[in-house]
């Protein structure tokens, strides 16, 4: 057999070998096989994805989920368990001691108009006037008259209104065994404002105007400087330094003031002071 029938043998064999492995391969058995590998795949990368999913939720959102759980269940046991006005007066009294006699004693017959008195803030103070004079139909200056006045040793009081304190600013918190008191913002005593009359710590410098008679009147300029004093007083007080001193001071004279109340109480409860603001 020459090479040019073996060469055409080996081809009509090799179109065979393609023609059977194809028709193998479009068997509905092959297909079968073939449809559940890739079923089997799809599976199992739906398994991966449902896996990852479940652990971000274990990891991140169920921890998340549960705090804010828990913090609505604590807020709500906290609230139960805050008692207020008679009810906390009764839960941290001793046994032998009645809210009702307490309260009476501290607030019951209290003067509507008491005022706790808790800071005193000495201030000085320094005016300044001056006028300038014209005449003839503001054509002709008629001089300047000037004065400067110090004044030391003015005294403010600061005070609580005590008498606005009513039996519901009282809570009683088991939990920190406080019982707070919520109590009126610190007030300035506009009516007892002391302005300095010892004339050693008042010092006047006056400058008269240089036209006599018509000139301005540097007396005048005293005069009405004096009559401003409780006013800049009131001013040179009202300021945010002064306030921090005079809250701190009140927070100790309400406890000083609610001593009685303090000793009536179950052991290891402290009253603890709220200062509106």
């Amino acid at each position: 057999m020459n090479n040019k029938s073996l060469k055409n043998e080996a081809e009509k064999a090799s179109s065979e070998i393609e023609s059977a492995d194809k028709k193998f391969s479009d068997s509905p058995a092959e297909k079968k096989k073939n449809g559940n590998k890739s079923s089997a795949w799809v599976h199992f990368i739906w398994a991966l994805a449902f896996v990852a999913v479940f652990s971000v939720s274990a990891i991140w959102i169920y921890p998340l989920y549960l705090a804010q759980e828990g913090a609505k269940g604590s807020g709500k046991i906290l609230q139960q368990t805050i008692s207020k006005g008679m009810d906390a007066l009764r839960s941290c009294l001793k046994t032998e001691i009645k809210a009702e006699n307490i309260y009476s004693q501290l607030l019951g017959d209290i003067d509507r108009t008491r005022k706790l008195v808790v800071f005193t803030q000495n201030v000085d103070i320094e005016l300044d006037k001056e006028d300038n004079k014209r005449i003839l139909n503001d054509w002709l200056p008629a001089g300047t008259a000037s004065m400067n006045m110090k004044v030391m040793g003015n005294k403010v009081q600061f005070f609580v209104p005590v008498a606005k304190i009513n039996l519901d600013d009282f809570y009683y918190d088991p939990v920190h065994k406080e019982l707070n008191i919520v109590c009126p913002p610190v007030e300035i005593d506009s009516d007892m404002v002391v302005v300095q009359s010892n004339p050693e710590k008042i010092k006047i410098k006056e400058s008269g105007s240089w036209v006599p008679f018509i000139g301005p009147d540097v007396k005048e300029l005293t005069r009405k400087a004096k009559m401003e004093l409780k006013n800049e007083v009131l001013l040179a007080a009202n300021n945010e330094l002064v306030w921090i001193a005079a809250r701190a001071e009140a927070k100790k004279a309400l406890q000083q003031f609610f001593l009685l109340l303090q000793r009536s109480l179950n052991e290891k409860v402290r009253i603890k002071i709220q200062l509106q603001s």
